[in-house]
């Protein structure tokens, strides 16, 4: 049986080119990544849901503002927002009501899932709802 022998020259060949493809690919990954355009909240739109949310939440007594601006969580793939609400037990157990309906606010004019948050004002975390 006779033993095939590989050129060095061949094998250097192969080896720069899978270099070169791993290069491109490098070179070009986040073009091969899928991820929505529509994602990053423009200035006015963000606006707008901050002021929906403050205009709808401005009768609830818990609800003190917003922490945060609505942000886009890539390895989430949905959009967070914190908010702030009152100490005390009665507004700890509403806190998943009104996480509940910042989120549809967010989700209903984004079109996307979020993440909302509640926190009282000493930074304990008091609620949290993905939807």
């Amino acid at each position: 049986m006779s033993k095939r022998v590989r050129s060095p020259l061949v094998s250097l060949a192969m080896f720069l080119i899978l270099c070169g493809a791993a290069l491109a690919v490098w070179e070009n990954r986040h073009e091969l990544t899928y991820e929505p355009a529509n994602v990053v909240l423009q200035a006015d739109v963000r606006d707008a849901i901050q002021d929906e949310i403050m205009d709808s939440l401005e009768s609830e007594g818990c609800f003190l503002g917003l922490r945060s601006n609505v942000s886009w969580r890539p390895n989430e793939h949905r959009y967070r927002l914190d908010i702030e609400l009152a100490e005390g037990a009665g507004c700890e157990g509403n806190a998943r009501g009104i996480c509940s309906k910042v989120a549809q606010i967010v989700r209903r004019r984004t079109g996307r899932e979020a993440t909302v948050i509640a926190f009282d004002p000493t930074g304990r975390e008091v609620g949290r709802v993905v939807l």
